[in-house]
């Protein structure tokens, strides 16, 4: 059984936890302050196809809430340089948004002038904005897109025009089910030089087959098959997953590194809800732990959390 020590490593790591969600499943959330800590970062997803507008209102409204909206700002979906300007506006003098998550996005075909990020960070088009923080995608197992190599070449590129400009970088990463890929990309990261904070993806409690769905849409690479395993049983495709043998081993990690642990927090992708997702997030955070009968097992203890994770 995970000792008290290893819990309480557990609680610390989800401590700060940030969040994402859509315009869509934002507006079925009555009021943020109900299911989050006031300060929370709320990534703001942007899908193919979402109207610009709705992530700026998602945004102005996280912040009247007293969250930290982080709008994705994809760059192969803006049609022009004077439409992504306008965008920024948007967000940073109409929302009051201080941090942006810059990715490429999920489309194929650029829409406008922008390949990728690194080409906006070398216009300067984030430069005089006021941003407090940059957030890129990480990707411990590699981009399906582009690839392991590239990706890491993209990022230190991306590391040496934001050191130039002055932009303080930070990584998101896409979600894993195992620690494994994320220690060993943290470590390779480390032999380019590259030392930025890291927000590890995390899966949020959610049903088997929900999270088989998701993984093989975004490309999950080769920890898909801890979740894969599981399906393999067909009675067990409703049972609800929760990360907790990612965590345990998330904190074990940190705790062996110390200050020069790269992890930041944790970032959870509520793939079963995003109430569901926060309730059982803000338990771990709380210490509200309790041993399982494996030793890579936690539970959590608080009536709601509970229902979360089942």
């Amino acid at each position: 059984m995970a000792t008290k020590a290893e819990l309480d490593a557990v609680a610390d790591l989800a401590k700060g936890f940030s969040i994402e969600v859509t315009p869509t499943t934002a507006e079925k959330v009555a009021d943020f302050r109900d299911i989050l800590t006031p300060g929370t970062l709320v990534n703001v997803t942007f899908l193919p196809g979402t109207d610009n507008a709705d992530t700026v209102k998602t945004a102005k409204r996280l912040t009247d809430e007293g969250m930290v909206p982080v709008p994705h700002v994809a760059v192969r979906s803006i049609a022009s340089e004077q439409g992504f300007r306008t965008y920024l506006k948007g967000l940073t003098q109409d929302a009051g948004v201080t941090e942006i998550l810059l990715i490429g996005g999920e489309v194929d075909d650029p829409k406008g002038p922008f390949a990728d990020t690194v080409q906006v960070l070398e216009a300067g088009l984030l430069d005089n904005l006021g941003l407090k923080r940059v957030h890129v995608g990480g990707h411990p197992e590699g981009n399906p897109r582009v690839g392991y190599d590239k990706t890491m070449e993209f990022l230190k590129r991306k590391v040496e025009v934001a050191g130039e400009k002055d932009i303080p970088l930070a990584l998101i990463t896409q979600f894993v089910f195992e620690a494994k890929p994320v220690i060993d990309w943290i470590a390779d990261m480390k032999s380019h030089g590259i030392e930025l904070p890291v927000a590890v993806g995390v899966p949020g409690p959610a049903k088997i087959k929900t999270l088989v769905s998701y993984a093989k849409a975004c490309g999950i690479g080769p920890s898909i098959n801890f979740i894969l395993r599981q399906a393999a049983n067909v009675t067990k495709l409703l049972t609800v997953n929760q990360p907790d043998t990612l965590l345990l081993d998330l904190a074990a990690y940190r705790t062996r590194e110390g200050a020069a642990c790269a992890i930041d927090r944790l970032h959870m992708y509520p793939f079963g809800g995003v109430a569901k997702t926060s309730e059982w997030s803000t338990s771990v955070a709380r210490g509200h732990l309790a041993p399982a009968k494996s030793p890579t097992a936690f539970t959590v203890t608080d009536d709601v959390a509970l229902k979360a994770a089942s």
